[in-house]
C-alpha cells in the first residue's frame, strides 16, 4: 500500500508541475529579458582608485589619469560595442606638454566613450604660470581628447587669470599650440590693478 501511495503521489506531483509549467509564457524560461538593443547596460565590472599614465610616441607623459570609481558598461555582454561607455566618479586630467605649464582638469562626474572623456557637473581647468600666476576655466561640461591635447564645450564658460575676467557660449581649447579660440558670446573685464 505505501508503495503504490508513493507512486500517487508522485504522479500527481508530475502532473501539478507539468500543469504550471505549460501555463507559464515563454519569457520565463529565456535569460534574454528583452531585445538587447533596447536594454539597459548593466556594469560588466569597477574599478575603485584608478591611476594611470600615457605617453605619446617619444616617450613622453602625455597625460595623467585618475578617478575615484570606474563603471564599465557593456551594450552586449558577449563582446564590445560603439555604445559601450564608461561611467567616471571624481576624475582627473592632467594634460602635459613639453616646456609649458601642465593643465589640470577635474569635474564631479563624466563619461568615457572611445577616445573622448566628457566631463560634467562642476568642471574646473586651471594651470600655475610662474609669469601670470593661475590660469582657471570653469564650465558645466567639457569634452576632453587628452590623446589629442584637445578640449571643448558648447556651454556657457568663465575664464580667470590675473586682472581679468573672460565669458563666452562657449570654447575650443588646442593645448599643444596653447590655442583657446572663444566660440560665441564673449565678454570680458579687465582690472590693470
Amino acid at each position: 500500500m505505501p508503495r503504490n501511495l508513493i507512486t500517487i503521489l508522485a504522479v500527481i506531483g508530475l502532473l501539478i508541475t507539468f500543469i504550471i509549467l505549460w501555463e507559464s509564457p515563454p519569457s520565463v524560461f529565456s535569460r534574454d529579458k528583452g531585445d538587447p538593443e533596447n536594454r539597459k547596460p548593466t556594469a560588466r565590472s569597477f574599478l575603485t582608485d584608478v591611476k594611470t599614465t600615457q605617453y605619446d610616441e617619444e616617450g613622453l607623459i602625455s597625460y595623467i589619469f585618475s578617478a575615484k570609481k570606474l563603471s564599465i558598461f557593456q551594450q552586449h555582454p558577449k563582446r564590445r560595442s560603439a555604445k559601450d561607455y564608461t561611467d567616471i566618479e571624481s576624475p582627473e586630467i592632467i594634460l602635459l606638454e613639453p616646456d609649458q605649464p601642465a593643465w589640470n582638469i577635474s569635474s564631479d562626474t563624466g563619461r568615457a566613450q572611445g577616445k573622448k572623456i566628457t566631463l560634467t557637473g562642476h568642471v574646473l581647468a586651471w594651470r600655475q604660470d610662474a609669469l601670470n600666476g593661475r590660469s582657471e576655466l570653469s564650465t558645466s561640461e567639457l569634452v576632453v581628447k587628452p590623446e589629442q591635447q584637445y578640449a571643448e564645450t558648447n556651454k556657457p564658460v568663465m575664464i580667470t587669470t590675473a586682472g581679468s575676467v573672460t565669458r563666452a557660449g562657449g570654447l575650443k581649447f588646442y593645448v599643444k599650440e596653447n590655442k583657446l579660440v572663444l566660440t560665441s558670446k564673449v565678454r570680458g573685464t579687465y582690472d590693470p590693478q
